[in-house]
């Protein structure tokens, strides 16, 4: 009979600590993990096509320099153009031109990042003054645009 009841008390103990276990606070601790992501800022720029200016117009529309993106607030993006004169280079001769918008000489804009949300589009257009035509020689001259876009903090 001690038997029985030694195994009934070890029974006993154990359902006891079951209880108890269950009935004590349990005590946890959180910990967290910060996951973070950075989207970079990112712009698509369009500049018009090469093209053939006809001799003697004093006004010639190129089209449109566009431009549209995702930049954070804190920043701008600026395009800028440097231009080289037309150039005959068989007869080593040069006449300059003027980069316009509308009417104002186009040398750079820049535009905020609400602004690029939607797509920004700047018509161009080449004048050449009818003196430079004058003075220009036999040939065949080329020029070029070279468009800049840099992101800079406000």
């Amino acid at each position: 009979m001690m038997r029985k009841k030694t195994l009934f008390t070890a029974a006993g103990a154990l359902a006891l600590a079951v209880i108890l276990a269950g009935a004590a606070p349990a005590s946890a601790e959180e910990r967290q993990t910060t996951l973070a992501a950075t989207v970079p800022s990112s712009y698509t720029l369009t500049i018009p096509k090469s093209q053939t200016i006809e001799y003697g117009r004093d006004l010639t529309e190129i089209g449109a320099l566009s431009v549209k993106g995702n930049i954070r607030t804190d920043e701008n993006l600026r395009v800028s153009v440097e231009k080289s004169a037309f150039r005959n280079e068989e007869k080593n001769h040069s006449f300059s031109f003027r980069l316009l918008s509308g009417s104002a000489l186009f040398l750079e804009r820049s535009w905020s990042g609400t602004e690029l949300e939607t797509e920004q589009t700047v018509p161009l257009s080449v004048s050449i003054e009818d003196s430079a035509w004058d003075e220009a020689q036999a040939g065949n001259y080329t020029a070029t645009l070279i468009f800049t876009a840099e992101i800079r903090r406000e």
